[in-house]
């Protein structure tokens, strides 16, 4: 189930990982299977503000929507709106609307960038 997945940026690296978040004694790690390595748990220790719940749900090109990214949907295949998925209250959001709301209304959903990532750049 990809809802159970988390994504963040690696501390000794320049990459995304994707996988099961642990906090293990204050730090924490994405643990996921490497296939470079043919290793099933491969851990990784990620920087916390880079981490990004999974919303279950793909873009119009296949790819994981992941909490923190930044989405282009359109509104009925009309004017496209951009916004990051947040998640509160125990709900996904894209700006003010909730993730079954926004799923209702747009349309070819993309994601465009992440907002930890631009958040991180400018440390």
């Amino acid at each position: 189930n990809d809802s159970y997945l988390y994504r963040a940026k690696c501390c000794n690296k320049n990459e995304y990982v994707t996988g099961y978040l642990y906090n293990s004694a204050g730090k924490y790690e994405i643990s996921c299977y490497n296939e470079n390595l043919n290793t099933e748990r491969f851990t990784y220790t990620v920087i916390p503000e880079s981490v990004g719940r999974c919303t279950g749900m793909r873009d119009m090109h296949g790819d994981l929507i992941f909490q923190n990214q930044i989405i282009k949907a359109c509104k009925h295949n009309e004017t496209p709106y951009t916004n990051s998925v947040t998640f509160h209250d125990r709900c996904f959001w894209f700006g003010s609307r909730n993730w079954i709301e926004f799923l209702s209304i747009f349309r070819n959903i993309e994601i465009v960038g992440d907002k930890a990532e631009n958040m991180l750049s400018k440390e």
